[in-house]
């Protein structure tokens, strides 16, 4: 691309005042982190230098996605490091969302070159989604009435907060804390244990969804060709919940007692005491409706009474069960030896929106794209620290702006803002050559985290393979 088009600085968007006055004409080649916070401190909105609107958000977006936008990563992921005329890369759909809500579906890309210059040089693109990879190039669907079904599309999940609103007390819809971020890292934890574990997955990106939730992408190439039946397959196997209602089936499945002995940790050291279990009316009836009549009515009425903390009321719970009586002979699930697990499954146990991943086809958004409604960016994030990471610090688009402005006033030089090697423009390589000027904002770390927990060990593994049948 040469020399950036769009250097524009957040100061020049202050003094600005762009209006979206014409009408709307969809151009491309498709159809129309943080330390821990001492409180749980909550927000629906972002820390955003500048308040977000429509009006200076989309003069931001062509910033973000000339200049921080991860291009180069992103293609190593999506072409998975392809020799074949990065046909992965070329027949993968995207989507766009536009302002107004237009949405334009179909979308390819014979290139990242070309892919950038449509988010940058066309209408402002407010929401990015990737979808599956096709036969052919998605935008050519039309050209084939029949059989045009994706061929490998990476197992994808959702898992939303204000799933959680039956046992969340904190906040609810889209307000989003630290303290029920408890519920994200816990569902971040079980699905690690049982992807990695009782699938064999290894290539798990973990991602914040820029608001209130999480997506994870599965991208080892066995499950990239998983069809929609075993997809629902996976779905059931891993489904525990109906709303607030657990089901363990006829038996204590072993996943079942591997998924409790990672969230009981969790609940009982932060879930019990964050949530007010004992105390909110809300949680505190769920609780209760969980246990046989009897029991529940007498340790309400000792409760009632008793000034104990949620925690010694969790002990006596677990006492009063352990007391009550031998297993049943029709086996665990009529059992009070479930009743424990089952409580700690209906506040913890992840709670996933089943059709996103029970189906090839659904789209879902992208890594590193901007919320429209936080400002914050859809950043990946470390399982293994889940716990630590805090969704009121992501970095945000204003900020970012922010930061970009900081270094240029520290750094009066000029310094060439160009992504080119000497190609000609319209060379693919001249787009992933990346510019520095991730490097200038809280983008490296993300970007980082993308790199070190996700794409470098994918990458090293598709090489190994190759290197492995090529000497076979």
């Amino acid at each position: 691309f040469g020399k950036q088009k769009h250097s524009q600085s957040l100061t020049n968007i202050r003094q600005a005042e762009t209006k979206m006055t014409e009408p709307m004409q969809v151009s491309g080649e498709g159809d129309v982190q943080s330390k821990e916070m001492d409180t749980c401190e909550s927000s629906t909105v972002g820390r955003a230098a500048v308040a977000l609107n429509e009006e200076n958000l989309l003069p931001m977006l062509k910033i973000y996605y000339s200049r921080l936008f991860p291009y180069r990563q992103m293609f190593q992921w999506l072409s998975y490091c392809s020799t074949d005329d990065d046909v992965a890369f070329r027949n993968r759909e995207f989507s766009f969302t536009y302002p107004n809500d237009i949405y334009s579906r179909w979308n390819s890309f014979k290139t990242v070159a070309t892919l950038k210059e449509h988010l940058i040089d066309g209408v402002p693109v407010v929401k990015l989604d990737i979808g599956p990879v096709y036969p052919a190039p998605a935008k050519d669907h039309n050209s084939y009435p029949k059989n045009f079904d994706p061929v490998q599309r990476e197992v994808v999940f959702d898992i939303d907060m204000d799933d959680y609103d039956s046992v969340r007390t904190c906040c609810e819809g889209a307000t989003v804390c630290h303290c029920c971020w408890r519920f994200m890292a816990a569902a971040v934890a079980v699905l690690e244990r049982t992807l990695r574990e009782d699938f064999g997955l290894k290539h798990l990106l973990w991602v914040y969804s820029g608001r209130r939730g999480v997506h994870c992408w599965v991208a080892d190439e066995n499950a990239r060709q998983w069809t929609d039946p075993v997809r629902r397959s996976v779905v059931r196997y891993l489904s525990l919940m109906d709303g607030a209602t657990v089901d363990f089936g006829p038996y204590h499945h072993p996943m079942v007692k591997k998924s409790v002995a990672v969230l009981r940790p969790i609940f009982e050291e932060h879930i019990i005491e964050e949530q007010q279990v004992f105390e909110n009316p809300k949680t505190y009836k769920l609780l209760l409706s969980m246990l046989p009549a009897a029991m529940s009515e007498s340790l309400h009425e000792e409760w009632q009474k008793s000034s104990l903390s949620g925690k010694h009321k969790w002990v006596q719970l677990q006492k009063t069960i352990q007391k009550a009586g031998k297993k049943s002979k029709r086996g665990y699930d009529d059992s009070l030896d479930s009743i424990e697990d089952k409580i700690i499954c209906a506040f913890t146990y992840p709670r996933l929106d089943t059709h996103v991943s029970a189906s090839m086809g659904h789209l879902l958004k992208s890594p590193f794209c901007v919320h429209p409604k936080t400002g914050r960016i859809c950043v990946p994030f470390d399982p293994q620290h889940a716990t630590e990471f805090n969704p009121l610090r992501v970095v945000e688009l204003p900020q970012l702006l922010e930061q970009l402005d900081e270094w240029a006033e520290k750094h009066p030089s000029p310094v060439a803002e160009t992504t080119d090697d000497g190609e000609d423009d319209d060379s693919s390589k001249s787009t992933l050559k990346q510019t520095n000027d991730i490097s200038k904002t809280g983008m490296a770390d993300a970007v980082e985290v993308f790199e070190r927990c996700f794409l470098k060990p994918l990458t090293k593994s598709i090489r190994a393979e190759r290197i492995k049948q090529r000497e076979a």
